[in-house]
């Protein structure tokens, strides 16, 4: 039963992290229509815990899945909310990647079946 409820946790964590972004990255859509580069702000919400760090990417297509992104970001992990900018940004479509690296090795660590142990 405890198994199942990790399970279940890891995925409303996953569903609501997903929903976030989705949210954010519209937004930077709907923004990355002017001519010149903009701000794209992505606030993080419910980080667990203070371990680690948090590290993120901007991607394009090209990037995404195959390491950095076109613009990287990183600070030390703090429960709650963070918030952060990817400054002139130009227009296009991106997508965000973001993780809580707990133990600082830089690296999202997974499970042998590939799910990740790391938020």
């Amino acid at each position: 039963m405890h198994e199942f409820c990790d399970i279940t946790l890891k995925r409303t964590t996953m569903r609501n992290l997903i929903l976030s972004l989705t949210i954010v990255f519209l937004g930077g859509v709907i923004h990355a229509q002017d001519k010149n580069g903009v701000t794209v702000t992505v606030v993080i919400e419910n980080v667990l815990n203070d371990q680690g760090n948090i590290l993120a990417a901007l991607h394009t297509q090209e990037t995404f899945m195959r390491g950095g992104g076109v613009a990287d970001y990183a600070t030390k992990a703090k429960a709650g909310a963070i918030s952060f900018q990817f400054e002139d940004v130009a227009p296009g479509v991106y997508a965000i990647s973001v993780m809580q690296d707990k133990n600082e090795n830089y690296q999202m660590d997974t499970e042998a079946n590939g799910m990740p142990l790391e938020p």
